[in-house]
Protein backbone atom coordinates (compact mmCIF):
# COMPACT_ATOMS: atom_id res chain seq x y z
CA UNK A 1 0.00 0.00 0.00
CA UNK A 2 1.61 3.44 -0.94
CA UNK A 3 0.96 6.30 1.18
CA UNK A 4 -1.26 9.09 0.03
CA UNK A 5 1.33 11.35 -0.59
CA UNK A 6 3.29 9.11 -2.64
CA UNK A 7 -0.05 8.36 -4.97
CA UNK A 8 -1.02 11.99 -5.14
CA UNK A 9 2.51 12.34 -6.61
CA UNK A 10 2.15 8.94 -9.36
CA UNK A 11 -1.49 10.81 -10.52
CA UNK A 12 -0.18 14.15 -11.12
CA UNK A 13 2.79 12.85 -12.54
CA UNK A 14 0.55 10.59 -15.17
CA UNK A 15 -0.67 14.42 -16.11
CA UNK A 16 1.82 16.43 -16.03
CA UNK A 17 3.94 18.11 -19.57
CA UNK A 18 6.83 15.68 -18.84
CA UNK A 19 5.47 12.59 -19.40
CA UNK A 20 2.67 14.15 -22.15
CA UNK A 21 4.41 15.89 -24.24
CA UNK A 22 7.45 13.03 -24.36
CA UNK A 23 5.26 9.98 -25.08
CA UNK A 24 6.59 9.31 -28.90
CA UNK A 25 5.74 5.43 -28.07
CA UNK A 26 4.42 3.37 -25.27
CA UNK A 27 7.64 1.66 -24.11
CA UNK A 28 8.22 -0.37 -20.99
CA UNK A 29 9.72 2.36 -19.30
CA UNK A 30 6.65 4.58 -19.83
CA UNK A 31 4.50 1.85 -18.51
CA UNK A 32 6.80 1.70 -15.45
CA UNK A 33 6.03 5.70 -14.28
CA UNK A 34 2.12 5.07 -14.75
CA UNK A 35 2.04 1.50 -12.89
CA UNK A 36 0.41 2.07 -9.65
CA UNK A 37 -1.18 -0.90 -7.46
CA UNK A 38 -4.26 0.66 -7.60
CA UNK A 39 -4.92 0.74 -11.72
CA UNK A 40 -4.51 -2.90 -13.36
CA UNK A 41 -2.20 -1.26 -16.11
CA UNK A 42 -0.66 -3.55 -18.90
CA UNK A 43 1.13 -4.00 -22.19
CA UNK A 44 -1.84 -4.73 -24.22
CA UNK A 45 -3.33 -1.27 -23.62
CA UNK A 46 -2.93 1.60 -25.89
CA UNK A 47 -1.78 4.58 -24.35
CA UNK A 48 -5.67 5.71 -24.53
CA UNK A 49 -6.89 2.99 -22.86
CA UNK A 50 -4.37 3.06 -19.92
CA UNK A 51 -4.69 7.02 -19.04
CA UNK A 52 -8.66 6.51 -19.26
CA UNK A 53 -8.52 3.47 -16.57
CA UNK A 54 -6.38 5.48 -14.18
CA UNK A 55 -8.77 8.23 -14.93
CA UNK A 56 -11.84 6.07 -14.24
CA UNK A 57 -10.11 4.99 -11.10
CA UNK A 58 -9.63 8.91 -9.86
CA UNK A 59 -13.55 9.45 -10.52
CA UNK A 60 -14.44 6.83 -8.36
CA UNK A 61 -11.43 7.16 -5.70
CA UNK A 62 -9.36 9.67 -6.41
CA UNK A 63 -10.91 13.27 -7.23
CA UNK A 64 -7.70 15.39 -7.19
CA UNK A 65 -7.57 19.01 -8.18
CA UNK A 66 -6.62 17.50 -11.67
CA UNK A 67 -9.74 15.74 -11.66
CA UNK A 68 -12.13 18.83 -10.57
CA UNK A 69 -10.19 21.43 -13.37
CA UNK A 70 -10.53 18.56 -15.99
CA UNK A 71 -14.08 18.20 -15.18
CA UNK A 72 -14.47 21.72 -14.94
CA UNK A 73 -13.58 22.39 -18.75
CA UNK A 74 -15.46 19.53 -20.43
CA UNK A 75 -18.76 20.45 -18.64
CA UNK A 76 -19.01 24.06 -18.40
CA UNK A 77 -16.40 25.08 -21.30
CA UNK A 78 -16.01 22.89 -24.05
CA UNK A 79 -19.47 22.62 -24.48
CA UNK A 80 -19.44 26.23 -25.66
CA UNK A 81 -16.14 25.99 -27.58
CA UNK A 82 -18.52 25.14 -30.36
CA UNK A 83 -20.49 27.50 -31.30
CA UNK A 84 -19.27 30.83 -28.86
CA UNK A 85 -16.35 33.03 -27.96
CA UNK A 86 -15.30 31.62 -24.40
CA UNK A 87 -11.69 30.77 -22.94
CA UNK A 88 -10.69 29.51 -19.91
CA UNK A 89 -7.17 30.69 -17.74
CA UNK A 90 -5.98 28.52 -15.00
CA UNK A 91 -3.54 29.26 -12.40
CA UNK A 92 -3.46 32.58 -12.53
CA UNK A 93 -1.79 34.87 -9.69
CA UNK A 94 -4.58 37.25 -8.06
CA UNK A 95 -2.54 39.53 -5.56
CA UNK A 96 -1.64 37.34 -2.66
CA UNK A 97 -3.70 34.22 -4.33
CA UNK A 98 -3.13 32.00 -7.43
CA UNK A 99 -6.60 30.90 -8.30
CA UNK A 100 -7.19 27.42 -9.79
CA UNK A 101 -9.60 28.68 -12.78
CA UNK A 102 -10.48 31.48 -14.83
CA UNK A 103 -13.71 30.98 -17.14
CA UNK A 104 -14.52 34.10 -20.04
CA UNK A 105 -17.28 34.96 -22.01
CA UNK A 106 -16.34 37.40 -24.53
CA UNK A 107 -20.09 38.20 -25.00
CA UNK A 108 -21.42 38.36 -21.93
CA UNK A 109 -18.67 39.46 -18.50
CA UNK A 110 -21.36 38.45 -16.12
CA UNK A 111 -20.13 34.68 -17.55
CA UNK A 112 -16.63 35.62 -16.53
CA UNK A 113 -15.79 33.85 -13.13
CA UNK A 114 -12.83 33.13 -10.69
CA UNK A 115 -13.15 29.26 -9.86
CA UNK A 116 -11.65 27.91 -6.58
CA UNK A 117 -11.70 24.04 -6.44
CA UNK A 118 -11.64 22.52 -3.27
CA UNK A 119 -11.03 19.07 -3.96
CA UNK A 120 -11.85 15.64 -2.20
CA UNK A 121 -8.19 15.85 -1.10
CA UNK A 122 -8.12 19.70 -0.04
CA UNK A 123 -8.59 21.95 3.42
CA UNK A 124 -10.73 25.00 3.57
CA UNK A 125 -7.76 26.43 5.57
CA UNK A 126 -6.98 29.05 3.22
CA UNK A 127 -10.59 29.63 1.22
CA UNK A 128 -11.18 32.65 3.33
CA UNK A 129 -8.34 34.99 2.20
CA UNK A 130 -8.02 33.49 -1.58
CA UNK A 131 -11.93 35.03 -1.70
CA UNK A 132 -11.10 38.29 -0.81
CA UNK A 133 -8.12 38.72 -3.07
CA UNK A 134 -10.40 36.66 -5.96
CA UNK A 135 -12.77 40.05 -5.40
CA UNK A 136 -10.51 42.88 -6.18
CA UNK A 137 -9.49 41.44 -9.44
CA UNK A 138 -13.08 39.89 -10.64
CA UNK A 139 -16.34 41.01 -9.90
CA UNK A 140 -17.92 36.67 -10.11
CA UNK A 141 -15.79 34.33 -7.90
CA UNK A 142 -17.46 30.48 -7.31
CA UNK A 143 -16.97 27.84 -5.80
CA UNK A 144 -16.59 23.97 -7.29
CA UNK A 145 -15.89 21.47 -4.14
CA UNK A 146 -17.63 18.05 -2.52
CA UNK A 147 -21.13 17.96 -1.55
CA UNK A 148 -19.31 17.21 2.09
CA UNK A 149 -17.88 20.90 2.18
CA UNK A 150 -20.80 22.72 1.36
CA UNK A 151 -22.21 23.61 4.88
CA UNK A 152 -18.41 24.78 5.66
CA UNK A 153 -18.25 26.63 2.65
CA UNK A 154 -21.58 28.42 2.69
CA UNK A 155 -20.01 29.69 6.11
CA UNK A 156 -17.07 31.19 4.85
CA UNK A 157 -17.94 32.54 1.24
CA UNK A 158 -20.17 35.93 0.61
CA UNK A 159 -23.78 35.49 -0.55
CA UNK A 160 -22.62 36.82 -4.17
CA UNK A 161 -20.48 33.99 -4.18
CA UNK A 162 -21.63 30.76 -6.96
CA UNK A 163 -21.67 27.68 -5.03
CA UNK A 164 -20.85 24.04 -6.68
CA UNK A 165 -20.03 20.85 -6.08
CA UNK A 166 -18.88 17.62 -8.00
CA UNK A 167 -21.82 15.22 -7.38
CA UNK A 168 -21.18 11.47 -6.79
CA UNK A 169 -21.51 11.01 -10.46
CA UNK A 170 -19.07 13.71 -10.81
CA UNK A 171 -21.03 16.02 -12.52
CA UNK A 172 -20.68 19.65 -11.31
CA UNK A 173 -24.70 20.27 -9.58
CA UNK A 174 -25.31 24.31 -8.66
CA UNK A 175 -26.42 25.21 -5.84
CA UNK A 176 -26.51 28.89 -6.73
CA UNK A 177 -24.64 31.11 -9.54
CA UNK A 178 -22.18 33.47 -9.06
CA UNK A 179 -23.82 37.25 -8.83
CA UNK A 180 -21.78 40.50 -9.65
CA UNK A 181 -20.21 41.72 -6.13
CA UNK A 182 -18.28 45.27 -6.75
CA UNK A 183 -18.00 46.53 -3.67
CA UNK A 184 -14.17 45.05 -2.94
CA UNK A 185 -12.97 45.63 -6.81
CA UNK A 186 -9.58 47.59 -6.57
CA UNK A 187 -9.10 49.03 -10.43
CA UNK A 188 -5.43 49.26 -9.64
CA UNK A 189 -5.65 45.46 -9.06
CA UNK A 190 -7.43 44.71 -12.20
CA UNK A 191 -5.02 47.40 -14.38
CA UNK A 192 -2.57 44.74 -13.33
CA UNK A 193 -3.87 42.00 -15.38
CA UNK A 194 -3.44 44.35 -18.47
CA UNK A 195 -0.11 43.90 -20.61
CA UNK A 196 1.66 47.01 -21.75
CA UNK A 197 0.42 46.74 -25.14
CA UNK A 198 -3.04 46.36 -24.34
CA UNK A 199 -3.00 49.49 -21.22
CA UNK A 200 -1.52 51.43 -24.14
CA UNK A 201 -4.41 50.58 -26.87
CA UNK A 202 -7.26 51.13 -24.24
CA UNK A 203 -6.23 54.66 -23.30
CA UNK A 204 -5.79 55.69 -27.01
CA UNK A 205 -9.30 54.23 -27.78
CA UNK A 206 -10.64 55.04 -24.90
CA UNK A 207 -9.67 58.93 -23.54
CA UNK A 208 -9.05 61.67 -25.88
CA UNK A 209 -7.15 63.41 -23.95
CA UNK A 210 -4.37 60.46 -23.86
CA UNK A 211 -4.73 60.00 -27.38
CA UNK A 212 -4.42 63.61 -28.59
CA UNK A 213 -1.51 64.13 -25.70
CA UNK A 214 0.00 61.34 -24.54
CA UNK A 215 0.30 59.41 -28.24
CA UNK A 216 3.75 60.25 -28.86
CA UNK A 217 5.02 61.14 -25.22
CA UNK A 218 8.23 58.79 -24.81
CA UNK A 219 9.41 60.43 -20.90
CA UNK A 220 9.37 58.60 -17.96
CA UNK A 221 5.48 60.05 -17.20
CA UNK A 222 4.08 57.91 -19.86
CA UNK A 223 3.44 55.35 -17.57
CA UNK A 224 1.62 57.80 -14.91
CA UNK A 225 -0.52 59.17 -16.97
CA UNK A 226 -1.21 56.07 -19.33
CA UNK A 227 -2.27 54.85 -15.40
CA UNK A 228 -4.23 57.59 -14.77
CA UNK A 229 -6.23 57.44 -18.13
CA UNK A 230 -7.23 54.04 -17.33
CA UNK A 231 -8.22 54.21 -13.76
CA UNK A 232 -10.27 57.47 -14.44
CA UNK A 233 -12.86 54.69 -16.75
CA UNK A 234 -15.68 53.69 -14.85
CA UNK A 235 -15.66 50.08 -12.85
CA UNK A 236 -18.36 48.43 -15.55
CA UNK A 237 -16.07 49.55 -18.74
CA UNK A 238 -12.92 48.50 -16.89
CA UNK A 239 -14.29 45.32 -16.39
CA UNK A 240 -15.67 45.15 -19.86
CA UNK A 241 -12.74 45.37 -21.51
CA UNK A 242 -10.37 43.30 -19.13
CA UNK A 243 -13.18 40.44 -19.92
CA UNK A 244 -12.63 41.22 -23.83
CA UNK A 245 -8.43 41.01 -23.40
CA UNK A 246 -8.72 38.09 -21.74
CA UNK A 247 -10.85 35.97 -23.85
CA UNK A 248 -8.77 37.49 -26.66
CA UNK A 249 -5.65 36.04 -24.89
CA UNK A 250 -7.46 32.32 -25.70
CA UNK A 251 -7.51 32.54 -28.92
CA UNK A 252 -4.31 31.68 -30.50
CA UNK A 253 -3.17 29.65 -32.87
CA UNK A 254 -1.83 27.85 -29.76
CA UNK A 255 -5.63 27.20 -29.01
CA UNK A 256 -6.84 23.62 -29.93
CA UNK A 257 -9.91 23.70 -31.51
CA UNK A 258 -13.29 22.14 -30.19
CA UNK A 259 -13.02 19.29 -32.66
CA UNK A 260 -9.50 18.56 -31.71
CA UNK A 261 -10.65 18.44 -28.13
CA UNK A 262 -13.57 16.14 -28.45
CA UNK A 263 -11.36 14.01 -30.31
CA UNK A 264 -9.54 13.11 -27.19
CA UNK A 265 -10.18 10.97 -24.17
CA UNK A 266 -12.17 13.09 -21.53
CA UNK A 267 -9.18 12.48 -19.49
CA UNK A 268 -6.53 14.65 -21.33
CA UNK A 269 -8.70 17.39 -23.32
CA UNK A 270 -8.08 20.01 -19.97
CA UNK A 271 -4.38 19.41 -20.14
CA UNK A 272 -4.48 19.82 -24.37
CA UNK A 273 -6.11 23.12 -23.68
CA UNK A 274 -3.57 24.78 -22.20
CA UNK A 275 -0.64 22.99 -23.33
CA UNK A 276 0.23 26.05 -25.45
CA UNK A 277 1.55 23.81 -28.82
CA UNK A 278 1.20 25.12 -32.51
CA UNK A 279 -0.89 23.33 -34.50
CA UNK A 280 1.89 21.26 -35.99
CA UNK A 281 3.54 20.21 -32.63
CA UNK A 282 -0.49 19.50 -31.61
CA UNK A 283 -1.44 17.24 -34.69
CA UNK A 284 2.29 15.26 -34.31
CA UNK A 285 1.42 14.30 -30.18
CA UNK A 286 -2.01 13.33 -31.44
CA UNK A 287 -0.53 10.96 -34.16
CA UNK A 288 1.71 9.88 -31.49
CA UNK A 289 -0.65 9.08 -29.08
CA UNK A 290 -2.72 6.90 -31.48
CA UNK A 291 -0.12 4.86 -32.25
CA UNK A 292 0.82 4.13 -28.50
CA UNK A 293 0.56 0.28 -28.21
Amino acid sequence: MTRKKDNDLWFNRCFSNQLLKSLEHFSPSNLEIMKNPYVDLNVHNSYFESISKIYSYMAENHRNEYFYKNELFNQLVLPKLKDHRVGALKEWRLGKAICDFITLDQANDNNSTVWEIKSDLDTLKRLPEQIRQYYKAFANVSILTKQGYLEDVEKIVFPETGLYFLDKNNQIQCVRSATAKLDLLVPYAIYRLWRVNERDVITKLEIPYYRHNMSNDKSLWRDLYQRQACMSLDINSILRMTNELLTDRCHTNRTPTYDELIALPRALREWFYFAKMLPKQRKKLVENWNNLN
